[in-house]
């Protein structure tokens, strides 16, 4: 039979070490999204205001 579920051993402590390591990543992606949505809504902002000025 084929299961759906694989038997994977592992110690606790590298199983919280995984799980610190997961949670630190997603963090950091939300991060850095956040960051570069700033700098996005900055560049356009200084665009338009760099068009308005010279138009």
């Amino acid at each position: 039979t084929d299961s759906s579920h694989s038997k994977v051993f592992a110690y606790k402590s590298e199983i919280e070490e995984w799980l610190q390591e997961q949670t630190n990543c997603k963090e950091i992606q939300k991060k850095s999204i956040f960051e570069n949505r700033w700098a996005v809504t900055g560049f356009v902002f200084v665009s338009a205001l760099i068009l308005i000025i010279f138009a």
